[in-house]
């Protein structure tokens, strides 16, 4: 878009005008609605009038929420003892089978990274990390 400065001046018969480009690249940053979801902008505007605008995006925050100017996640309860969550990028549909808590417990497994953690004070635990798991059949045995 371009923005005209009041007055112009007159070249060889026609009225000229000084002008400067404005590009619509500067969105608002994003914000929580009321209802809890997370609004973000396009990247890009239009523009219109001497005025940007810019295509407003809502995505669901799910239970977690909206923090300000991003969707919440959520931090199990029990963060500090078996550490916090991560992503991994592994998405696992777990097969028939065993998974042995005592045995099995290693980086890769049926579940995901799995490595044993000791808890101060608690018996140890087999902690597996991937970003999705779906438990078709599988059993889980161990201590």
């Amino acid at each position: 878009m371009l923005n005209y400065e009041s007055q112009g001046i007159c070249w060889e018969g026609a009225c000229k005008y000084p002008s400067t480009t404005t590009t619509c690249d500067a969105p608002p940053p994003p914000a929580c609605n009321a209802d809890g979801s997370l609004r973000t902008y396009s990247s890009i505007g239009t523009c219109a009038d001497g005025a940007c605008s810019y295509q407003p995006m809502d995505a669901d925050c799910g239970a977690a929420g909206c923090c300000e100017d991003h969707c919440c996640e959520l931090e199990p309860s029990n963060a500090d003892t078996l550490g916090p969550l991560e992503q991994n990028g592994l998405v696992i549909s777990t097969p028939q089978g065993t998974f042995d808590t005592s045995t099995d417990c290693i980086t890769p497994s049926l579940l995901g990274d799995c490595k044993v953690v000791a808890p101060a004070g608690s018996p140890e635990v087999c902690v597996c990390r991937a970003d999705e798991l779906t438990i078709n059949s599988l059993t889980i045995a161990g201590k």
